[in-house]
């Protein structure tokens, strides 16, 4: 399932954001920079629409328009998110001891994860048995 919310990013003094999502009442989050702030608000959607779901309360929609009160922000954003429901929780895996070649590409496959490169199951398949394979040679 996908749904698709506004969110609304208003600047601190700090430099950080603070995010509000207008049409889940409760939904707030903040991130030190616009990406981490962005990331922040989809996990808190994410994560209130699973709360709505298992309390048996139904997912409002987004609002269609959305007032800002800038209050003592010095800028404010607005951005509609798309947010898929998250992946059902994999099997418990065996624990393994990576190499430091291992650990470097198991880092370097979730930043591309997160940054919405790696989409397809069949590439993330393709890596855990990289790893696995790296793993049983060491």
């Amino acid at each position: 399932m996908e749904a698709t919310y506004t969110v609304v990013l208003m600047r601190e003094e700090d430099g950080g954001y603070c995010v509000s999502v207008p049409a889940l009442k409760g939904c707030h989050t903040q991130g030190d920079s616009l990406a981490e702030a962005l990331m922040m608000a989809e996990d808190a959607i994410r994560l209130h629409l699973e709360v709505l779901q298992e309390d048996g309360k139904p997912v409002p929609p987004d609002k269609p328009r959305v007032t800002v009160n800038m209050r003592n922000a010095t800028e404010a954003l607005v951005y509609r998110l798309a947010v898929r429901e998250a992946a059902a929780p994999l099997a418990k895996l065996p624990v393994v001891t990576l190499s430091e070649h291992g650990e470097q590409m198991l880092r370097e496959a979730l930043e591309e994860v997160k940054a919405g490169k790696v989409k397809d199951h069949d590439t993330v398949e393709s890596l855990i048995q990289d790893l696995r394979d790296e793993a049983d040679q060491d």
